[in-house]
């Protein structure tokens, strides 16, 4: 195995499988595209789960702490159950709020990707206000890290 293809089965996984809280899985639904989920996490950190970006963003996917709380009480109710390990430098915990996440904005946005994984990275509130702004032409407003984000993820130019 390559080293870059080390977390294929998390991505694999969390793209077609969650846990309920009691810890039994569940499809998902719809179904979540796996590689997306990684060149995303390739995007963001280069798979690295130790990863710190400048502003603060932590681990594999580069979740923002407030996310990550946010996540945690949804998923958990604030209380993880016993003996499990909560972290966002944990590339399994990592990949699976990453899941929930994009599935949660590709719900909010139809199924559109671009809007997902811009929502993503620049905030769902700062995509909405640039879609109200500007219309169908939102994309050529987004901060040049967002667009060379998705230029990253989707390989488009």
């Amino acid at each position: 195995m390559k080293p870059s293809d080390r977390y294929n089965s998390l991505f694999e996984v969390y793209a077609h499988w969650d846990r309920r809280r009691d810890g039994t899985w569940f499809e998902r639904q719809p179904r979540l595209d796996w590689q997306l989920l990684k060149k995303q996490a390739v995007a963001e950190s280069g798979l690295d789960p130790d990863a710190v970006s400048p502003v603060g963003a932590k681990g594999l996917t580069q979740v923002m702490d407030r996310t990550w709380e946010e996540w945690a009480q949804n998923e958990f109710g604030g209380n993880p159950p016993p003996r499990q390990h909560i972290s966002v430098f944990d590339p399994e915990e990592a990949i699976r709020a990453q899941a929930d996440i994009m599935g949660w904005l590709l719900g909010v946005w139809n199924a559109d990707v671009r809007k997902s994984l811009s929502s993503y990275n620049f905030g769902l509130g700062n995509v909405r206000k640039t879609i109200e702004k500007h219309g169908d032409q939102w994309e050529a407003f987004l901060p040049l890290e967002t667009k060379n984000y998705l230029t990253r993820v989707l390989g488009d130019g």
